[in-house]
């Protein structure tokens, strides 16, 4: 059993063990889970209808992030409102999602390319982190679900692909040992209700983790 292994305070934390397993990939979002890409603030409309749909879908969590300013170099501003204070609202809308916050430091790396170096971090990760039990592994990624489903592969700023690319993208993370990886949807002209759904239709179900195993 995987939790025999976790800390005491984690091993009947239901949102840590539907998000978090061994060897097992989940897949989550990074609030406002929609399209803004000729912006750094989001519209936040249709916030209830998105995160609702979300809830019903299988995505494992919802990351809040801290952005106390307004950073023209960086150009997203997340989802505007206080983290905490949102989290609240969220929990108040939901019933199974996991709700998250996110790191609050811009990380030194390109997301993608430190996927990329997975198969040597994820060894080193476990290697550190061994005296204390599972310790997860994940990462966010800017992410834009293309109308193609046959589209290729696209990797860099944008996590970019058609469907079918984007399963097997994930099924290679999993085998290399990521537990979570948080999407944006900042990047998508596409509606966002449209993307849930169609991931719903063709990925999530296939990256939910079973904290039985």
């Amino acid at each position: 059993m995987a939790q025999k292994n976790q800390s005491h305070d984690l091993a009947d934390h239901t949102a840590f063990n539907r998000t978090f397993q061994p060897d097992q990939l989940s897949i989550g979002f990074i609030s406002p889970a929609c399209g803004y890409p000729d912006s750094a603030f989001p519209s936040l409309a249709d916030q209830a209808e998105i995160v609702q749909r979300l809830d019903q879908s299988d995505a494992a969590a919802l990351w809040l992030r801290d952005v106390p300013f307004y950073d023209p170099s960086f150009g997203d501003t997340g989802q505007v409102l206080d983290p905490l204070v949102y989290a609240g609202w969220l929990a108040a809308l939901t019933g199974r999602i996991a709700i998250g916050t996110a790191g609050i430091v811009s990380p030194l790396r390109e997301p993608i390319i430190t996927a990329k170096q997975i198969p040597e971090a994820v060894p080193h990760w476990r290697e550190v982190t061994s005296s204390r039990g599972f310790v997860p592994f994940g990462y966010g990624a800017m992410f834009d679900l293309d109308t193609n489903a046959h589209a290729p592969l696209q990797t860099g700023r944008v996590l970019r692909g058609g469907r079918h690319a984007l399963k097997d993208f994930f099924a290679r993370q999993q085998e290399a040992g990521i537990n979570h990886v948080a999407l944006n949807l900042k990047p998508t002209r596409r509606p966002a209700l449209e993307v849930i759904d169609e991931l719903q239709e063709h990925i999530l179900p296939a990256f939910t983790v079973d904290s039985a195993r």
